[in-house]
């Protein structure tokens, strides 16, 4: 059975900020975009690395004839649900290898973001707390 779309709601405030907080703002948008651009980038090119891993590529093509063949199957064979752990946990040590994984990722955002740091501050509070004005 088709699942229901999920319905969203988007609230506006409008916030009275002084020059320096908007300053602030645009500054911590700009970094976060040029952090997230670059993290695009980054992945992009691990995943090519995976792309041209011959032994990735052999594995990855065995899970899918696998998991093809299996498809009508509702429970897999105890042989058969350890083939698979294999080959998944092979793909898995490979793609952790290369560093795609998402323990290896925060590591890089975080190299990435020490030039927006500023001295002595914590380089994840890039907006501060907002106090509401009259």
């Amino acid at each position: 059975m088709a699942e229901k779309p999920k319905t969203m709601h988007v609230v506006c405030l409008h916030i009275k900020t002084t020059a320096d907080e908007d300053r602030l703002i645009d500054r911590s948008f700009r970094a976060l975009s040029h952090i997230h651009n670059v993290l695009v980038k980054h992945v992009r090119k691990l995943l090519v690395q995976l792309e041209h891993d011959k032994e990735y590529q052999f594995l990855r093509n065995d899970y899918i004839v696998f998991m093809a063949s299996h498809k009508d199957e509702k429970k897999l064979s105890k042989d058969d649900a350890a083939y698979k752990k294999s080959l998944s946990d092979q793909m898995s040590e490979i793609r952790r290898d290369i560093g795609l994984t998402e323990y290896s990722l925060q590591s890089y955002i975080k190299v990435c973001g020490k030039q927006f740091k500023k001295s002595g501050g914590n380089s994840r509070e890039l907006v501060p707390e907002m106090k509401a004005r009259k």
